[in-house]
């Protein structure tokens, strides 16, 4: 179970990412615009479920917009789906290695499965 400290940890890394402009790379086609809005306002308003639809479908228009990828990463680990936020957070990362408090959510992540090695700074 998540400890209150780490939600409220994670309601700051939800609004920290969704202040981020991140769909000014984006191809600016209304599909794009459409799942970016109903992804942010989805997380925003607490409905997972259709936040990690919207940014799935986001992730496939965009594959290159860090913060899609950051923002599922969330959504997963808030869904206790550790396995599956890892993945979505170190390619966060490996499209922008400063993107804020994901390097932070993928040691917590990484924690959560049992991967403590992995989750140490390098």
């Amino acid at each position: 179970m998540i400890a209150a400290a780490t939600k409220a940890w994670l309601n700051g890394f939800c609004c920290c990412l969704l202040a981020l402009s991140a769909f000014g790379q984006s191809s600016g086609s209304s599909a794009t615009d459409r799942y970016a809005e109903e992804g942010q306002r989805a997380l925003a308003e607490g409905r997972i479920q259709d936040a990690e639809n919207a940014y799935e479908k986001l992730r496939d228009l965009e594959p290159g917009v860090a913060e899609v990828h950051a923002n599922l990463g969330l959504i997963y680990f808030q869904e206790g789906r550790f396995d599956q936020a890892v993945p979505s957070l170190r390619q966060a990362l490996k499209l922008k290695p400063g993107l804020s408090k994901t390097d932070n959510l993928l040691a917590v992540s990484l924690s959560e499965l049992g991967r403590y090695t992995e989750a140490l700074p390098d």
